[in-house]
């Protein structure tokens, strides 16, 4: 599993030496969080999807529940709240 933060570019980590695709939204993964590449999970920012601190924590725990039980968690299935905040505030 590897994680990267907003500023680390997926370009530059040499991903095509390990066989893992991505484009320019990320990392391409499928609903178990796997890349093309059977051996890597890949999860948070270098994967499309919300950029939130606890998006990346619930990707995580999928991950390793994933490695543990083979595949029982679906990226599909999470609930990731977010809010977005306006000035002057909205009811």
């Amino acid at each position: 599993m590897f994680a990267c933060g907003r500023t680390a570019n997926v370009e530059e980590l040499g991903l095509e030496v390990a066989e893992i695709e991505f484009d320019k939204k990320g990392v391409l993964v499928n609903d178990e969080l796997l890349t093309t590449n059977s051996n890597v999970f890949a999860v948070g920012d270098c994967i499309d999807g919300p950029k939130f601190t606890h998006a990346s924590g619930e990707h995580a725990r999928t991950v390793i529940r994933n490695a543990l039980f083979y595949g029982s968690v679906k990226k599909s299935s999470l609930v990731i709240p977010y809010c977005t905040y306006t000035d002057p505030e909205i009811a």
